[in-house]
């Protein structure tokens, strides 16, 4: 992969400046982390990238470009407090930027932390109380951290109940819990019977589980209003067809952010 170079301090346009290293070392970051980057050019770029953000800074502290980059650095190499620390000295010099409480929210998605990311949201959302976007990112944590009736509230603010429930039951069939996955898309055609999302992953979910057709003698869906707060009471599969190890069968899909949600 071909990298932009820096002008030289000799040249007669003098040194770059801190903004132009940031965003350098931004490219650096991002083309160590491609998918076509070798290990031995990924970790030197990884170093290179450092180093750019650290030089960055060293010549302007506040820079918006390398302090979001570095925090980027740290986040992506699972470098939690090392993250954290740079975004809260970001947000120190920038305490209104909306886009890096969000991208904080984001971060501890990727680290799997749902609690962390649902309060980021709200944190974000206090800017901007009206963004979709975060709403429904909020909307996906709270599923992942069980949290299930808060997300289907939180997904109806923004959508028809319908959608709401196929994207909460698209959640709950990556987390296992396949019956309450189900139970929530008979839900969904019943608020709407012509939301074609939901047929349809109802009727991939049936194939890809071979799931038989609910009894006549058992609910075919949970009450309405009402989900299993606790994760224990709808018990996952113990072994998938495919994988054998209770994953997810099916692509989660919706997922407005990082694919790191969806693992």
């Amino acid at each position: 992969m071909q990298l932009p170079h820096l002008t030289s301090s000799n040249s007669s346009q003098g040194p770059p400046k801190p903004e132009t290293i940031a965003i350098l070392a931004q490219v650096q970051l991002d083309a160590a982390f491609a998918e076509e980057t070798a290990p031995a050019s990924r970790e030197l770029l990884l170093d290179q990238a450092r180093q750019g953000f650290q030089k960055a800074l060293q010549q302007d502290p506040k820079n918006p470009t390398a302090l979001l980059g570095l925090a980027q650095y740290h986040a992506r190499l699972g470098e939690r407090q090392k993250a954290l620390d740079v975004y809260h000295r970001y947000l120190q010099y920038y305490p209104q930027d909306i886009q890096a409480r969000y991208q904080i929210a984001l971060v501890h998605a990727q680290w799997k932390d749902w609690e962390g990311a649902v309060r980021w949201c709200d944190e974000a959302l206090r800017g901007d109380p009206e963004s979709r976007n975060i709403r429904k990112t909020k909307g996906f944590c709270l599923a992942r951290a069980g949290r299930y009736d808060e997300a289907l509230a939180t997904f109806r603010e923004i959508m028809p109940e319908s959608l709401a429930r196929y994207h909460l039951a698209r959640v709950l069939e990556h987390m296992g819990y396949v019956e309450a996955s189900r139970q929530q898309l008979h839900l969904a055609l019943q608020s709407d019977p012509n939301c074609e999302q939901a047929r349809q992953f109802l009727t991939e979910l049936e194939v890809a589980y071979s799931l038989p057709k609910p009894s006549s003698s058992a609910p075919a869906v949970l009450p309405a209003g009402h989900l299993h707060s606790d994760p224990a009471s709808v018990q996952p599969p113990s072994s998938s067809p495919e994988t054998g190890n209770g994953t997810s069968l099916l692509p989660l899909g919706g997922v407005p952010l990082s694919p790191a949600i969806q693992k």
